[in-house]
């Protein structure tokens, strides 16, 4: 997957949801979340096998989202 300024963070959540990666976001606090997207919805993101906390999952506030962090090279498929 490469990474599209045309598109918004919900539009590639969907992406990144359908080529199950991991993603990390960054928060505008400044805390960051890392797992999988579980689910995309107008103004959420639910991320699930969080690296630390691998039985928690998040419900994240897309406004809340300062940036986020996918790989786009070097995936075997």
């Amino acid at each position: 997957m490469e990474l599209n300024a045309k598109l918004n963070f919900i539009d590639t959540f969907k992406h990144v949801q359908a080529q199950k990666q991991t993603v990390e976001i960054y928060l505008v606090g400044g805390h960051s979340f890392t797992g999988k997207v579980l689910d995309v919805a107008d103004h959420y993101v639910i991320i699930g096998h969080l690296q630390g906390k691998e039985f928690y999952d998040a419900q994240i506030r897309v406004e809340d989202i300062s940036a986020i962090s996918i790989q786009t090279r070097g995936i075997n498929r």
